[in-house]
């Protein structure tokens, strides 16, 4: 870049903020120090191809940042957008942020639910796991924000509705307060060049606004009132008057009634007025309202009893804010029959992951408008001008500058009722990891990356990971998230985060890698990591079908061979490491036993990833193989026959049944797997019988030893389902290079038998291993 040019986009930089200059190089800065730009300025201009910021929030302290985070990697159905603007929700955000910025005890004293969740992982899994989960939550960084508009910069195979460059208006969670968000395909429209792209990034406020008015299913002419004018009242109140309907508008806050009242509404009122109710029978020609819509934020039942009072008979009463609904019976709502409606966020397809996640559309014959066709409606309204609410915005903020504007929302300096982040989406964006930390040494032995950090790792592989230990470094992590990346990588010390798996994959640094991803993703990272000569530690279960288990035994072979030592590979079998686990095994050997496996699985909804047999593989997969494996491992011995049948039950999960399974040894075992228990009911019960000999072994709390006439038992303070143990010797065994922790004739095993209780299931006989 010739000087001159330099300096001009320097002299813009001052001015705008607005970086013009990646990556100057030495001679470059050298120059610009010469003529007396700062080391900071200079600085700045060298990391603007930088990383992807993004607003966070610390839920322990409240406290906001601009972090340096990891460029999110497409998933499939996803769509890659740079931001041009984002929307502050102003009032679900405040909440947010004045929930984060409370105490302790105040933030306990709101969510009282999950208080008592708490407390039942205190009582089951005791102080330090407790205290693992909590902190977790705590000291997480929280992304803000749900809508926003900009331009696609990547797609996920498959994706031929949008193509690059083309803008976007975007919904939902991942539609955050970030320079770049990766969105599912059925949360993003299309929106026209010329568009305005201010209004568009209103995109999830628009749709929750175009249901609340679906829900309500007035016609032509008929009256609708609007209880609370914030942004959601003030856009419902504008697709209401486009709709051809009369509006009367009320809210607490003059401010507000003033600004429908010149923009959005027929009749504007106070809810402190006198004489309301006659106001409004009198403007409805003495009928009452056809139609409420409550959109106000209140602890207060006023708005729904005030909703049934300024009603006609038989209308409906919408809630889209947050509202207590106990109403009183007398006078309005037995004597009109009113009917009360929730309208649930966006429209039909919200929540439901094969809408959200997989991308499969509803038919428009049979759902008229989804959430997403909801979006796009809210999309033309505003481009063909048929509703316009540039008035709205309020305040404009650059990305720089957003932690002000919360300061702003909660300290109410200012009057404010839209809010906008502005986004430089010309800067150039580095998709390298982020560098977070230089504390681990270089010449660590075991060089570990992280690939999935989710609850489960937070709370029992990475807190078990020796510390302080020189011969072990924690280099690297990617998790689901940019934000739970860093989090994961701020609070337990890696070097770095990303948001690619292949970052980890081919680091030549890394020789240990952790995988705790979702199911359907395991085999693909172990055949990776074999063929990268990678040891591995694998979360249950290793894979998804014997078709991959096959392959991996391949390439776990091929690597044998080629290598002349195995490469150590773990699955996350733990149970066969807790401490009483091993006294049960030692006091009955050499002999073959019976055994019985009781397990309280508790309910996993239909719709949760877990049961989806191309996500999770369903709980057989998926949870069940623990307790064959624990089996293995207490008789010393290979299942040879598995025979399986399950509780006929309404959505056929398969996650009610009993197992039975013959072993080489002679040794029998019943795996009975419940999921339709009493929580109060301790999860996992054993009993071993063995020459005249009983061991119980209860909840890995308690094991109780049955011999000559005799009793013997061993309490535990706390539960020790072993996952401590296993770490420890998967890392030791990487460090004395010794072989696996758990031999593959075991893990292969474990994987053929859960598929094999499938095929026993599916077929009704004995199924040979």
């Amino acid at each position: 870049m010739a000087p001159q040019t330099m300096l001009e986009a320097i002299k813009k930089f001052e001015d705008n903020n607005d970086v013009l200059i990646p990556n100057p190089t030495l001679k470059e800065v050298y120059f610009l120090g010469y003529k007396g730009y700062s080391f900071r300025k200079l600085l700045y201009l060298q990391q603007s191809k930088g990383h992807m910021k993004q607003i966070t929030q610390k839920l322990k302290s409240g406290e906001m940042a601009i972090l340096d985070v990891p460029t999110p990697v497409l998933s499939g159905g996803q769509v890659l957008v740079k931001n041009y603007y984002s929307l502050i929700s102003a009032g679900t955000e405040a909440s947010t942020v004045k929930a984060a910025r409370k105490s302790l005890i105040g933030k306990a004293k709101e969510r009282p639910q999950q208080v008592k969740q708490v407390i039942d992982v205190l009582k089951k899994q005791g102080i330090v796991q407790t205290y693992r989960a909590v902190m977790k939550k705590l000291d997480a960084h929280s992304p803000l924000g749900y809508s926003c508009v900009g331009e696609v910069v990547g797609l996920a195979e498959g994706i031929e509705k949008f193509k690059i460059g083309d803008l976007l208006a975007c919904g939902g969670l991942t539609a955050s307060h970030s320079e770049v968000v990766c969105v599912p395909v059925n949360l993003c429209v299309k929106i026209k060049p010329d568009a305005d792209f201010k209004q568009a990034a209103y995109n999830s406020l628009g749709a929750i606004a175009m249901q609340g008015v679906r829900q309500a299913d007035l016609r032509l002419g008929e009256t609708c009132a609007i209880i609370g004018l914030g942004l959601l009242g003030q856009l419902c109140a504008l697709l209401l008057r486009a709709s051809g309907l009369r509006v009367v508008g009320i809210d607490i806050d003059q401010t507000m009634v003033d600004i429908a009242e010149k923009n959005a509404v027929d009749l504007a009122l106070h809810r402190a007025d006198v004489g309301m109710e006659d106001k409004i029978f009198q403007f409805t020609d003495g009928l009452g309202c056809d139609g409420v819509i409550i959109t106000a934020a209140s602890h207060s039942l006023d708005p729904i009893n005030f909703a049934g009072a300024i009603t006609r008979k038989k209308a409906t009463i919408v809630v889209l804010g947050a509202v207590p609904t106990g109403f009183d019976r007398e006078p309005y709502y037995y004597k009109k029959e009113l009917q009360v409606k929730m309208s649930c966020s966006y429209g039909p397809g919200r929540y439901d992951p094969h809408f959200e996640e997989k991308g499969i559309d509803y038919p428009a014959a049979y759902v008229r408008w989804t959430e997403n066709r909801n979006m796009q409606a809210f999309q033309d309204l505003i481009y063909t001008k048929k509703i316009n609410f540039e008035y709205l915005t309020t305040h404009v903020f650059k990305l720089k500058d957003a932690p002000a504007a919360y300061d702003m929302m909660m300290k109410k300096s200012e009057k404010f009722v839209g809010i906008l982040i502005e986004y430089d989406h010309r800067k150039p964006l580095s998709h390298s990891p982020v560098k977070v930390s230089s504390n681990n040494k270089s010449t660590a032995k075991v060089t570990i990356g992280f690939i999935g950090a989710g609850s489960y790792a937070q709370s029992f592989l990475l807190p078990n990971i020796p510390k302080g230990n020189k011969n072990i470094a924690l280099k690297s992590v990617m998790t689901a998230t940019s934000t739970s990346s860093r989090s994961v990588a701020d609070r337990f010390g890696f070097d770095l985060c990303t948001g690619n798996g292949k970052d980890i994959l081919e680091d030549v640094g890394i020789n240990t890698i952790f995988i705790a991803t979702r199911h359907n993703t395991h085999a693909e990272f172990v055949m990776k990591s074999l063929l990268g000569g990678k040891n591995i530690f694998i979360e249950k279960p290793l894979c998804l079908s014997e078709q991959e288990l096959n392959e991996i035994t391949e390439a776990y072979r091929s690597q044998c061979e080629g290598n002349g030592s195995k490469p150590l590979l773990m699955v996350g079998y733990n149970r066969r490491f807790s401490s009483l686990a091993r006294v049960l095994k030692d006091s009955f050997k050499n002999s073959p036993m019976a055994m019985i496996y009781r397990i309280n699985a508790g309910h996993i909804p239909a719709d949760s990833w877990i049961q989806d047999p191309a996500i999770g593989g369903g709980r057989i997969i998926g949870e069940v193989c623990h307790f064959v494996d624990f089996l293995t491992y207490m008789n010393d011995s290979l299942p040879v026959t598995v025979c399986a049948h399950t509780m006929k039950e309404a959505n056929c999960l398969n996650d009610t049944l009993n197992v039975s399974i013959s072993y080489h040894n002679g040794s029998i075992g019943t795996i009975s797997y419940f999921a339709n228990g009493d929580e109060s009911l301790p999860k996992e019960y054993i009993e071993l019988y063995v020459n005249g000999c009983v061991g119980i072994l209860e909840d890995f709390k308690v094991l109780t030893l049955y011999a000559q006439g005799k009793k013997k038992k061993k309490k535990l303070m706390t539960q020790d389902k072993g996952q401590k143990e296993e770490v420890k010797q998967f890392i030791e065994a990487i460090l004395k290079g010794q072989g696996s922790v758990i031999p593959f004739e075991e893990l292969y095993s474990t994987s053929l038998v859960s598929f094999k209780i499938i095929e026993s299931i599916r077929t009704g006989q004995v199924v040979l291993i």
